[in-house]
């Protein structure tokens, strides 16, 4: 199959990145990423498990 072709694939992979939904895509997983690690350190701070980055 094609399919299993690795140029193809990651050829594929390059275009969808390029795209304007890929774009998209990765800046709102940006986002998500960011949402998620603040929400865990303010659980931590408030279940008193956070000690303090150096």
């Amino acid at each position: 199959m094609s399919s299993d072709n690795p140029k193809t694939f990651m050829d594929a992979q390059l275009a969808y990145a390029k795209s304007i939904h890929g774009r998209e895509k990765k800046r709102r997983d940006k986002k998500m990423q960011r949402y998620h690690q603040i929400k865990r350190a303010a659980t931590q701070v408030k279940h008193g498990k956070y000690k303090g980055g150096q």
